[in-house]
């Protein structure tokens, strides 16, 4: 297999195409095509369609010679047909690639490419590729070859050969915030972007959320230049494949698309800045998002332990079956809320500090100067009275009122 296979699937494709020109301008169908030369049926329509992976030598010098082809156009059809016979490193990889998606993205002079909710498979870090692959159904085998064919595919990027693509990618400021592996992790996957950004051939922009919904394209794209005015191609990702789009009035709306989303994003000197700032703010907090639900370990989502405001224990608490009743009561095993001592039964359970900044004091601050405005801190629950709960102190933490 060669690591070298540039021009391979461009020449292929020329190849199919040189041919039915041929085969048209010597008056034969495809079908005739195939009777004088004894073949089956639909052999030479393949050809045309490009659905073969190595031409022939001995196939494309017969048609030559039914075709009438002579002088300098037989000799561009031999060398077309000899670079397309060339063994590349994807074929390594047919559960991964089942079409040539990786071919014409190696022959690609320019690459622009959009991803709406994750990031582009040429600027992923293989731990960034680990936690997209083991959310999906894949076995373990499948992820790892993934995980080794999506490096391959990013070596094009550093070619010193004068071949390596001008690359411009539109990302999302929601591939960058999901919480995945662990923080150094996500820092390092921000930090390669940056780094990415920095080099002459690659030019990145973000759509931030506060700049409005995406614009131009919602589906993971990839367009595809290439070189000698071969025509662009376009390729739509999908969860189980990656779709061809050839036809030139689709391609051109895909074209003019990417460029309304470019026109939206960040240029790309603001976009290193953003990235910069943020992967300075990994480095001195968590970062936790917003949507503490979908984040491993503590603290456990706040939402769910509201539930006992409403008479109702924490859903990881309950038995199977058991419900709550009317009156803040409920049916099966007691004892789910810890109980404060001194406190009185009965009444309607209340949370002791339901939202930070809902606790406010008389000057409309946090009590005990609290800086963390927002976070749901939920401390306990109790059926006593609203003026014996429990505040926090200026680190958070609870002392009695």
């Amino acid at each position: 297999m060669s690591d070298d296979a540039y021009g391979a699937t461009i020449a292929k494709r020329r190849l199919a195409r040189e041919l039915t020109t041929a085969r048209i301008r010597a008056g034969y169908t495809a079908n005739h095509a195939c009777d004088i030369l004894n073949w089956g049926r639909g052999k030479v329509g393949r050809f045309e369609a490009n659905q073969w992976k190595r031409p022939e030598m001995s196939d494309i010098r017969d048609l030559i010679r039914i075709y009438g082809i002579e002088g300098d156009k037989r000799d561009e059809i031999e060398d077309l047909a000899i670079r397309a016979r060339a063994r590349p490193w994807w074929r390594e990889y047919p559960e991964i690639f089942d079409g040539e998606f990786p071919g014409y993205e190696n022959d690609a002079t320019t690459i622009r490419v959009y991803m709406p909710l994750v990031l582009p498979g040429l600027l992923q870090t293989p731990a960034y590729t680990e936690a997209l692959m083991r959310s999906g159904p894949r076995p373990p085998a499948y992820r790892r070859k993934a995980v080794d064919s999506r490096l391959r595919r990013q070596e094009i990027l550093d070619r010193k050969d004068g071949t390596a693509p001008m690359v411009s990618a539109v990302i999302t400021e929601a591939s960058l915030l999901y919480r995945w592996g662990i923080r150094e992790d996500r820092r390092e996957q921000v930090e390669h972007l940056v780094a990415l950004g920095s080099h002459r051939n690659v030019q990145l922009r973000i759509q931030r959320f506060e700049d409005g919904p995406p614009t131009g394209i919602v589906s993971m794209v990839n367009i595809f230049g290439f070189r000698d005015d071969e025509p662009s191609l376009v390729f739509v990702e999908t969860d189980y494949s990656i779709e061809e789009v050839s036809k030139p009035e689709p391609v051109q709306g895909y074209i003019e698309s990417f460029e309304r989303a470019t026109d939206a994003a960040l240029e790309p000197a603001d976009t290193t800045g953003y990235l910069e700032h943020l992967a300075k703010r990994m480095e001195l907090s968590d970062d936790r998002p917003v949507s503490g639900c979908l984040a491993e370990g503590p603290p456990k989502c706040a939402q769910r332990r509201l539930r006992g405001d409403r008479g109702q224990p924490a859903r990881r608490d309950r038995r199977p079956g058991q419900q709550a009743t009317r009156g803040g009561r409920t049916r099966g095993r007691a004892g789910l809320v810890r109980r404060v001592p001194g406190r009185r039964e009965g009444g309607t359970l209340r949370p002791e500090v339901a939202v930070v900044a809902a606790a406010e004091g008389p000057n409309g601050k946090p009590p005990g100067g609290c800086s963390h405005r927002g976070l749901s801190v939920v401390l306990g629950l109790s059926r006593g009275p609203v003026g014996n709960r429990q505040v926090p102190n200026r680190d958070c933490t609870c002392r009695p009122n």
